[in-house]
């Protein structure tokens, strides 16, 4: 996010507003859109306490639009729906990127949404999200919270010039998850790395749309460097966002509500 905003001249220090001509922009929009709030920011930052309640009034008089309001501080979303309406075109959710952040996901619960959602992007660990998800596996899982707080999972790998790697386990897992417990699994992107099969000659053999019926059907060799090996001897390599995609096993995952 912050690498985005510097290439457009934007200081990621700074929480501004935008100009009045995008504030009121929805207003405009005659046909329903999907609007991700703050894609730059967090509605919820201190700093933009001053336009918070115009910026609600718009999102209240649009409910032809769907609002997607994503947060790192969902006791303030909290606080915020005891004292405001919080309309069902108005989703909620919050960040978990590793293991120790979903308590989060506790604090969502609490929030009146229809649709709740998690992102874990970037995802930096492996994530057990069982507990908030409407488990039905095996017995001695976690109890799911009442309500249950998780309506939809979204997935990706970091970006940008030092972007950490994603092992696609940690994506597997929270897709097996999603559909155990039939909860929307949207997988965004891998980030800057793919997987890699192995090394011969000095190249590395990658393998973006693996699959169980061609494993090794379009594969791609690339020079042996930019390569992390995990500790089950996995390797990954930076090919960059382009060409990692958004492909896990072989397929897109770009389930909704």
């Amino acid at each position: 996010m912050f690498s985005g905003m510097r290439r457009y001249g934007r200081d990621p220090g700074v929480v501004q507003r935008t100009k009045e001509a995008t504030f009121y922009a929805p207003f405009n929009w005659k046909e329903p859109k999907r609007i991700f709030t703050c894609s730059w920011s967090d509605f919820f930052h201190k700093q933009a306490d001053p336009w918070r309640e115009e910026a609600w009034e718009v999102i209240l008089r649009t409910p032809h639009h769907t609002y997607q309001i994503l947060t790192k501080r969902p006791g303030l979303m909290v606080a915020w729906a005891e004292t405001h309406p919080w309309p069902d075109h108005v989703w909620a959710g919050t960040s978990v990127e590793r293991q120790k952040y979903a308590p989060r996901l506790d604090v969502l619960a609490r929030v009146p949404a229809k649709v709740r959602f998690v992102s874990a992007e970037p995802l930096l660990s492996s994530l057990d999200l069982r507990k908030w998800l409407n488990w039905t596996g095996d017995a001695g899982m976690h109890e799911p919270p009442d309500p249950v707080c998780l309506n939809w999972v979204i997935v990706g790998g970091e970006s940008g010039p030092n972007a950490r790697p994603m092992h696609p386990d940690w994506a597997r897992s929270l897709r097996d998850q999603c559909h155990m417990a039939g909860v929307p699994y949207f997988h965004k992107q891998n980030g800057e790395w793919v997987s890699g099969l192995g090394v011969l000659g000095g190249y590395v053999v990658l393998q973006n749309t693996w699959s169980e019926d061609h494993p090794f059907g379009n594969s791609q060799a690339t020079p042996s460097r930019n390569i992390h090996q995990w500790g089950d001897g996995y390797l990954s390599v930076k090919v960059g966002k382009k060409a990692a995609g958004a492909l896990l096993d072989g397929r897109e995952h770009k389930e909704m509500p």
